[in-house]
């Protein structure tokens, strides 16, 4: 019993993909990200951008020199009308702790939750 094209195109995208595969069709393009971000993997981690994944370089270098003593990604904060998501929270060798989120575009959403990091917790988001 095999599976009509009319039945593959009732599936949802991500489960014609794994069929297609599987049937040795070519898979479908997958949707361009909103603003042009390439999802890149470093070590088995999925980072959302080229710009995200070289600044996880980055940490993971200046945690093996010492300069940091420790680095989270993507640590959440409860803001009001939603959660924060930033993509690191850094602790350097002095102690100093940032919040750094990699942007391309900053958008009204991200502008707020900014604001508001600083209103409710006094901590000031540092852009890269």
């Amino acid at each position: 019993m095999g599976i009509s094209s009319k039945d593959l195109e009732r599936l949802p995208e991500h489960v014609k993909r794994v069929v297609r595969a599987q049937l040795g069709g070519k898979p479908t393009q997958r949707r361009a990200s909103k603003y042009n971000a390439v999802k890149t993997e470093i070590d088995g981690v999925r980072l959302d951008s080229k710009k995200e994944a070289k600044s996880f370089v980055d940490f993971q270098l200046l945690l093996k020199a010492g300069d940091i003593l420790w680095y989270c990604r993507q640590p959440i904060f409860d803001l009001e009308g939603g959660r924060y998501r930033p993509d690191f929270i850094v602790c350097w060798k002095d102690g100093t702790v940032e919040i750094i989120d990699v942007k391309g575009v900053k958008t009204p959403q991200y502008l707020k939750c900014k604001r508001q990091m600083m209103e409710r917790y006094g901590i000031e988001v540092i852009e890269k």
